[in-house]
C-alpha cells in the first residue's frame, strides 16, 4: 500500500526534503512533490503553529471564557503547539469550529486538549 503524503510540513521537514532532493539531484519526482507541497500550501502551513501564533477563531473563543486565554497561555509550550496543530490540521471547518470550541472549554477548566485523557493503564497487558 502506497504511504499517505502528511497534510502539512515541519520545518525540520523541509530541510530534509532539501537534502533529499540534492542527493537526487532534482529528481522530477523530487520536483513535483515540493511544487505540489507549495502549491498546495501545505509546504508552509505550520509556520503560524511552530511559531506559537493563536488563530483568530481561536483567540475570539479564548476571549470568550472567562480564565481560558490565561491557562491556554500557561500550558507549556509543546501542549500549545500540539492544539495549535490539532487545530489547524482540521480538514473541514465544522471539525475545526470543534476543535476550537473544544480547545477553548478545556483550557477553561485548566486542561489541555488533545492530550491522552482517562486513567494511565496499570500493569502488562
Amino acid at each position: 500500500m502506497a504511504r499517505q503524503l502528511p497534510n502539512s510540513v515541519h520545518r525540520l521537514s523541509r530541510a530534509e526534503w532539501r537534502a533529499w532532493l540534492q542527493a537526487h539531484h532534482g529528481s522530477s519526482v523530487g520536483i513535483w512533490l515540493v511544487a505540489y507541497k507549495k502549491a498546495g500550501g501545505s509546504w508552509r502551513a505550520l509556520d503560524t503553529v511552530e511559531a506559537l501564533e493563536v488563530p483568530a477563531d481561536l483567540a475570539r473563543a479564548l476571549d470568550a471564557c472567562p480564565s481560558a486565554g490565561a491557562d491556554f497561555n500557561a500550558v507549556p509550550s509543546s501542549a500549545r503547539r500540539s492544539t495549535l496543530e490539532w487545530i489547524s490540521n482540521a480538514r473541514t471547518p465544522a471539525t475545526r469550529a470543534a476543535r476550537v470550541a473544544e480547545a477553548a472549554w478545556r483550557a477553561e477548566g485548566n486542561q489541555r486538549a488533545n492530550q491522552r485523557r482517562g486513567p494511565a493503564r496499570k500493569g502488562p497487558h
